[in-house]
């Protein structure tokens, strides 16, 4: 089986999981070359766009007023304390309904890519400029100082492009961010030794794993390096859900945790964000 994520023929079967969305089972397959994981989309007939169309809708952002977030705002800061210089523009591939676009100040060009309709929507109404084909098959007039990719990647069926992309839109002296789910992770760990299903293998919503090794070394050949490293909960994580008060509490003391303390950069919790920036001021790589 050739891998998904890097080409090579160096796959083979990890194990059945059954899919949270569907009475069907997907093989998830582990490679030997790059050390990711990868469902087979093509194991079950989906219809892709009308998935991410329905969670669109279900996720009940659609048509609210936007309102400001300390994540992204934090997010905001931590990006811009890694440009160098003024950030004059940002992309924000899978953009949503716009959200971290909208934390930017309005002087900054405001680009985002997205596929469901119902976002794209919500996002144009804010004024944004939006996108809406793939971004390999975009075209766009200029490099940006800052390219996002906020839980994306997991979703693709054929990532290499789309990673080129991201890579060769960032300006020199740019920055490019991604987060994907880290399976590589103590909490990811724990659950397969128990032999539980990862909330993040749910097919066919995710399909693609990455390694901290594939995603690094594809980077760092198209003149990007890893500048930070960190690892979230992504609010995933929360034994005080059925308890209104104590909800918050935990989830607000753990956002401060994770803000303030070393243990974001250790890999427990399962969401992976990487920081990478332009190691020189030359142009980024076709290819």
């Amino acid at each position: 089986m050739n891998c998904l994520i890097c080409g090579a023929a160096a796959a083979s079967p990890k194990r059945r999981v059954q899919s949270p969305y569907a009475p069907v089972e997907y093989t998830l397959f582990a490679c030997g070359e790059c050390g990711s994981r990868f469902f087979d989309p093509t194991e079950h007939a989906v219809d892709l766009q009308m998935v991410y169309d329905d969670h669109a809708r279900e996720e009940g952002h659609i048509g609210r007023a936007f309102q400001r977030s300390a994540y992204w705002e934090g997010e905001v800061r931590r990006i811009s304390q890694l440009h160098t210089g003024p950030v004059r523009s940002v992309l924000d591939v899978g953009c949503r309904t716009g959200d971290f676009l909208m934390h930017w100040p309005e002087a900054v060009r405001r680009v985002g890519v997205e596929l469901a309709a119902p976002n794209a929507e919500t996002a144009l109404s804010r004024g944004l400029e939006i996108i809406q084909v793939p971004l390999e098959q975009a075209e766009f007039d200029t490099h940006f100082d800052v390219v996002t990719c906020y839980a994306i990647l997991e979703h693709l069926t054929d990532p290499r492009p789309v990673l080129g992309s991201l890579a060769r839109l960032v300006a020199p002296n740019g920055v490019l961010v991604t987060m994907v789910p880290g399976f590589e992770t103590a909490k990811a760990g724990i659950l397969e030794r128990m032999n539980r299903r990862w909330s993040q293998y749910n097919p066919p919503q995710h399909f693609c794993f990455y390694s901290r090794q594939y995603l690094d070394s594809f980077f760092t050949a198209r003149r990007l390096a890893l500048s930070e490293r960190r690892y979230a909960a992504g609010g995933m994580f929360n034994p005080f859900r059925s308890i209104r008060v104590a909800r918050w509490v935990f989830a607000r003391g753990l956002e401060w945790v994770e803000s303030h303390t070393a243990l974001s950069r250790v890999p427990v919790f399962d969401h992976m964000y990487s920081y990478y920036t332009t190691t020189d001021a030359a142009r980024r790589p076709t290819q």
